[in-house]
């Protein structure tokens, strides 16, 4: 049987609970260039789901993963999020941007320098 994500949450929280923390905030933060607070929950859910050991990352098996008693109205939420919700990439992807380059600053981050500036110059976004 498939655990629902929240108690999938709950496990891994008590398996390493510093780690759970740090993405938990991350995520949190990331919710800030949603636009509207109401979205929060969609985000958490879909990079949550993305998160869980499943080969494929589309909406239907994430939704049957992450809520196998709800599979349906997980589906709608998650399709909602993704597709319906008036959210702006760029200002998401410019604070993955600022959540990511302290964490890059700390080593031999030229690698994930060139990743990122390549993703943004293939996307056309521009960071201000």
């Amino acid at each position: 049987m498939k655990l629902p994500i929240r108690l999938l949450t709950i496990i891994r929280q008590d398996q390493n609970k510093e780690k759970y923390d740090e993405f938990q905030q991350y995520l949190e933060f990331l919710c800030k260039g949603l636009g509207h607070a109401d979205r929060a929950t969609g985000l958490i859910d879909y990079c949550k789901g993305l998160m869980l050991p499943i080969e494929q990352k589309s909406i239907e098996p994430l939704a049957a993963y992450s809520d196998p008693y709800n599979v349906q109205a997980k589906h709608q939420s998650l399709h909602h999020f993704i597709a319906k919700s008036d959210w702006s990439d760029q200002s998401v992807l410019s604070l993955v941007f600022q959540g990511v380059m302290p964490w890059l600053s700390t080593g031999n981050s030229f690698i994930g320098l060139l990743m990122i500036a390549i993703f943004l110059k293939k996307e056309s976004i521009q960071l201000v």
